[in-house]
């Protein structure tokens, strides 16, 4: 997994990519790990989550975010919802306790915040 934080530019002419027709990416940061090492990085601090319930429940969440269509980050929404998985483990935690709760996750919804400053965004 790669998540790149920057300026997306022009898409590049096919020649510059063995035809493909890319977006041009000016990166300012560059992270690159497995899908295991960012759930081992997602622990539960509470004591009364059974870590296999908690690796599961995890594991769903991430799974739901990547099966979004068109989820390049090239919309607020999706850049919102990329920082969640990535740099909130919060997020995992509610999850777990919706489980827990007998609540299953079926989807993921990310809408404007009306009262916030413009870019602010609840899930």
């Amino acid at each position: 997994m790669d998540v790149v934080i920057g300026m997306r530019g022009p898409i590049a002419p096919p020649e510059m990519c063995n035809g493909l027709m890319l977006p041009i990416v000016a990166f300012d940061q560059l992270y690159s790990f497995s899908r295991d090492d960012l759930l081992k990085y997602r622990p539960s601090t509470r004591k009364s989550h059974r870590p296999e319930q908690y690796k599961s429940s995890t594991e769903e969440v991430l799974d739901r975010v990547m099966q979004m269509a068109d989820n390049a980050g090239s919309t607020d929404e999706h850049r919102a919802l990329n920082y969640l998985v990535v740099r909130y483990p919060a997020i995992y935690a509610q999850a777990f306790e919706g489980y827990r709760g007998m609540n299953h996750l079926t989807a993921i919804e990310v809408r404007p915040r009306r009262l916030a400053p413009p870019g602010i965004y609840w899930m």
